[in-house]
């Protein structure tokens, strides 16, 4: 049951995969090339969306069996592994270009043998469990690589190696899709379109809150250190100008106050010092560090220092840099009133300035100001490493840059994250999101599907309801059904036909019941096409069909069978085959007061089975007279199915004799019957009903019963043998020799005791399965006897091929020898062959001494007639037995 479930649901989980997939390719691309640059890093790569385009268009053509397509996708996904090896915006550099070399080489091998359907199994568990790890990753916060550095993307990559996994291992479950209609096709891409849109919708919206929020946090961070920065300046400036316009006897004793007062109220300060123009130390509040003391006696900062006596000037101190002490140097002129220059060297801090003070909602991030590409400041850094900007887009594939403006100088920022958790908390959401809307695309498909298939079989139920399978015409009770509205609704007259095949059943044993079928279909069309576009057609049973002329005379009926014969009577040809038919029709009319379609068409019937009386090929319209000898067989057929039922039908045994000795050598067993009014009904009556009725089988398997049950204590005698007479559906059943071989067992009486008489005219008509049968009797050691030899269709040849021992000769030979001496030649002939074939002679009929004087010099064996014995019930022939033994 569950591989039915998995075969029935993997046509819709790999189109479901393959769309997602493919429609995720599509997706990312236009997003790649229609936002901007750090939008588009962020969310799907260039690589990833690529490698989801090519997976989808590789299980479409899988499963439509467009094999070119999928090795077309394979060489794509080789294409793309091979850029992903140099791409920059990768976020699993070595994961994505291996996957793409693994599934590229899948797809290019692709086929439908059995070693195809293995490798696509194993490759698609693969990635399956490797999916499975990732979403480990993803929710419950698992050891990650330092290389997954955008969540976002990798949870969509992980989603997509779910599909891939998942597609390729159902496509395994069945090969032969199931074809889906055009409609649930459209949904699907529809409601797959929405979910991935709103997922790159969301995912961006994400990267773009998030880049907002570094935004604002290089703002923040750029205005503080600018607010520092500018506060320090404008006091230095106050400081510088107002020792300028000191008088010269205080100036020394001002600077040291100052000094001193700066020095300690302001932390950014590592140090002050007033240097002459020939850049000697003049004065200083405190002794300097030995880094600050390195830092300033650096070649390069004296020689700032030389070229900038006379004006305003500011360097960041590369050493310092190397040193992990980063410093600002000042330099302010200080004139005195001599016209001489000084130099005040104030030495700032740079950590202490880059010291942010964070918000929680935007302590995310790592911020760095920008002194060029090989020098990146941290802001609020407590080891204060300085990175180049190569370095730090190596170690981060998200990153906010800002330009600003200090004192008047534009600057450059960058923020990185430093906490990912944001990015993991967006993933999952969005991550939920693209899972349950492909969940939902999936059961959309398979809710449209199953409508579909339902309206499908509903309408196949409603056909079947109505129409016959084989034809495409309506049903029996459904024209039963239209006739009787029709007949309540109008009085005037109408007629059916009842169009029964001639010949059919033969074509169909022979050329099978698929050629059968085929020929009935042509059939069908050819009444359709011949008939008024008023009529109604239906298929009645298996060669019989029903036409309903309604509001037509006796005139337009009878036109109508005359072109439905002619119509069938023309060549059908089937699969090459040249097939010729007739029909028998059968009309009847409204007009003799049928009340019901069931009447009505039982009327068309009877006149059909007249109409086979003339040989087919003919139409006769019903009449009062048919309708009453069919009530006749009506009654007596239900009566003949009471007596075999209740076993109230008789054997009467007529004996045959030895011509010679006149002796009995066996009896003929023959139904009687008497109805219930007790009058005996003519055989020549009721066993052609049985016949026709399909009651012949039961009739014959009781007397076979009654007749060797009764006969069995008289077998003993040396020369007695039971004759029982087969009908043509006894050859046809395949029971009669089990029949036979379990009655002989069950009263022990020898196979050789019993004779099975038939017509020739039984054995012509199929001659393959009665020459079986026969044999299979003989071999049992079963005596065959033609009856009523000479009356059929045979020619005197077919005596050497006649299954049988014993030939007897017809009672019309017998009446014509004594009569019509013209008789005699054929007569001798007959006996003459069969004496040399070594055939017994039988002669039936005989009703004087001199008939059978007249066979008994022919060499003739045995007799049967009136004048030996009539048919006579088991007591009698007890009598008769006994006396002639006695």
């Amino acid at each position: 049951m569950l591989k039915a479930l998995l075969k029935h649901a993997s046509t819709s989980v790999v189109q479901t995969a393959a769309f997602s997939c493919l429609l995720f390719g599509l997706f990312g691309f236009f997003n790649y090339l229609f936002l901007e640059p750090s939008a588009r890093i962020n969310s799907a790569s260039l690589s990833l969306s690529a490698a989801a385009l090519c997976i989808g268009a590789a299980l479409i053509g899988q499963q439509t069996h467009r094999f070119w397509l999928t090795r077309l996708a394979g060489l794509g996904l080789l294409c793309t592994g091979l850029f992903a090896l140099n791409a920059t915006d990768l976020q699993l550099p070595l994961f994505l270009p291996s996957c793409c070399f693994l599934l590229a080489a899948v797809f290019l091998a692709t086929g439908q043998n059995h070693i195809n359907r293995i490798v696509w199994k194993a490759v698609g568990s693969i990635f399956i469990l490797v999916s499975i790890v990732s979403f480990g990753i993803t929710w419950l916060g698992l050891p990650t690589s330092p290389l997954i550095q955008n969540p976002i993307a990798f949870s969509a990559a992980t989603i997509v190696g779910l599909l891939t996994g998942l597609g390729m291992v159902f496509y395994c479950f069945n090969q032969a899709a199931q074809n889906r209609s055009k409609l649930s096709v459209a949904c699907l891409i529809f409601a797959l379109s929405a979910t991935i849109g709103i997922w790159f919708a969301q995912s961006n919206t994400d990267i773009s809150e998030i880049r907002s929020r570094g935004e604002v946090n290089l703002t923040q961070s750029a205005d503080v250190i600018s607010q520092r920065l500018k506060s320090q300046f404008e006091a230095l400036t106050r400081l510088y100008r107002r020792w300028s316009e000191l008088p010269p006897s205080s100036v020394a004793q001002i600077i040291g106050i100052d000094t001193e007062d700066y020095t300690r109220d302001f932390s950014l300060i590592q140090w002050m010092g007033i240097y002459s123009h020939d850049q000697n130390l003049v004065h200083s509040p405190t002794n300097l560090s030995n880094i600050d003391e390195e830092i300033i006696n650096q070649p390069s900062i004296k020689q700032w220092r030389a070229n900038n006596v006379t004006q305003v000037s500011r360097v960041i101190s590369a050493y310092s840099l190397k040193q992990g002490v980063p410093r600002l140097i000042l330099s302010y002129p200080i004139t005195n009133a001599m016209g001489d220059f000084n130099q005040l060297i104030v030495v700032l801090d740079i950590k202490d300035l880059m010291r942010v003070e964070r918000i929680p909602y935007l302590d995310i991030f790592d911020s760095y100001v920008e002194l060029s590409e090989d020098y990146l400041l941290p802001i609020s850094s407590e080891s204060f490493d300085v990175i180049s900007l190569s370095e730090l887009n190596g170690q981060h594939a998200f990153k906010v840059s800002a330009s600003s403006s200090v004192l008047g100088q534009p600057i450059t920022l960058h923020a990185v994250i430093s906490d990912p958790t944001v990015f993991w908390q967006a993933a999952r959401v969005n991550q939920t999101i693209l899972i349950a809307g492909i969940l939902l695309a999936f059961l959309l498909l398979e809710s449209i599907e199953s409508n579909r298939k339902l309206t499908e079989q509903q309408g196949q139920l409603i056909q079947m309801a109505n129409f016959d399978s084989v034809t495409q015409l309506m049903r029996r009770d459904v024209l039963e059904r239209h006739i009787n509205q029709w007949l309540l609704a109008h009085s005037s007259d109408a007629h059916i036909l009842f169009i029964d095949l001639d010949g059919f059943k033969p074509i169909n044993d022979s050329l099978g019941l698929h050629t059968g079928n085929e020929l009935l279909k042509h059939v069908a069309s050819r009444l359709s096409n011949t008939i008024p576009s008023s009529a109604l057609l239906s298929r009645f049973s298996s060669d019989e069909f029903i036409l309903f002329l309604p509001e037509s005379d006796a005139a337009t009926s009878r036109r109508v069978a005359h072109e439905l014969l002619e119509s069938l009577q023309k060549k059908f040809e089937i699969e090459n085959i040249d097939l010729y038919l007739t029909a028998s029709i059968g009309i009847a009319s409204r007009e003799l007061h049928v009340t019901s379609a069931e009447a009505f068409i039982q009327n068309a019937d009877v006149a059909m089975t007249k109409a086979k009386e003339f040989g087919g090929n003919a139409y006769a319209f019903f009449t009062q007279a048919m309708g009453l000898k069919y009530q006749s067989d009506l009654t007596l057929r239900n009566q003949l199915q009471v007596a075999i039922e209740n076993r109230r039908l008789e054997v009467f045994y007529q004996p045959f004799v030895d011509l010679k000795s006149e002796q009995i050598i066996g009896v003929e067993a023959l139904a009687r019957w008497r109805d219930n009014e007790g009058n005996w009904v003519p055989p020549d009556v009721f066993i052609p009903l049985a016949e026709h009725t399909g009651q012949i089988m039961p009739l014959s398997a009781l007397i076979l019963e009654k007749a060797i049950s009764e006969i069995a204590q008289y077998i003993a005698h040396p020369n007695f043998v039971l004759s029982i007479n087969l009908s043509p559906k006894q050859l046809q059943s395949g029971h009669l020799i089990n029949q036979v071989t379990e009655l002989a067992q069950q009263y022990k009486i020898p196979f050789g005791k019993l004779q099975f008489e038939l017509t020739e005219t039984m054995i012509v008509d199929d001659a393959k399965s009665a020459f079986k049968q026969l044999a299979e009797l003989r071999t049992l050691g079963c005596k065959i006897a033609i009856d009523d030899f000479g009356t059929g269709y045979s020619s005197l040849s077919y005596l050497n091929d006649l299954p049988a021992d014993i030939i007897k000769i017809d009672r019309s030979f017998t009446r014509r020898v004594l009569t019509d001496s013209a008789s005699h030649p054929v007569t001798e002939a007959v006996i003459s062959m069969a004496l040399g074939m070594n055939k017994s002679i039988t002669v039936e009929g005989i009703e004087r001494a001199e008939e059978a004087e007249y066979f008994a010099k022919r060499s003739c064996q045995a007799a049967q007639g009136f004048y030996y014995y009539r048919p006579m019930p088991l007591e009698q022939l007890i009598e008769v037995i006994e006396q002639e033994t006695t």
